[in-house]
C-alpha cells in the first residue's frame, strides 16, 4: 500500500521545509511533462532510481515511453 513511501523533509524556496515523497525504485508512476492546466496526459512510468544528492528535493530517473529521463516529484502522480 501507499504505506511504504517515505517521506522527507526538505528546504523548498526561501526556506519554507516543506515534505515530499521519495518514490521507490521500481515502483509503477505517471509521469507528466507540464505542470498545471498546461500539463500533458500523464503517462505511465517505472522509477529507475532515485537520486538523493540534491540538498532541496529527490528526483528521479524514470523510463517513460521506453526512454529514460530525469524528473523530481512536481511531474509525477500516482494516478491519472
Amino acid at each position: 500500500g501507499r504505506g511504504e513511501i517515505e517521506v522527507v523533509r526538505v528546504e523548498g524556496e526561501g526556506g519554507a521545509a516543506r515534505e515530499v515523497p521519495v518514490y521507490p525504485r521500481g515502483m509503477q508512476v505517471y509521469y507528466r511533462s507540464g505542470t498545471g492546466d498546461g500539463g500533458t496526459r500523464p503517462t505511465r512510468a517505472t522509477i529507475l532510481s532515485v537520486h538523493r544528492d540534491d540538498p532541496h528535493e529527490p528526483y528521479y530517473t524514470i523510463r517513460v515511453d521506453g526512454r529514460e529521463r530525469q524528473t523530481d516529484n512536481d511531474h509525477i502522480v500516482l494516478s491519472t
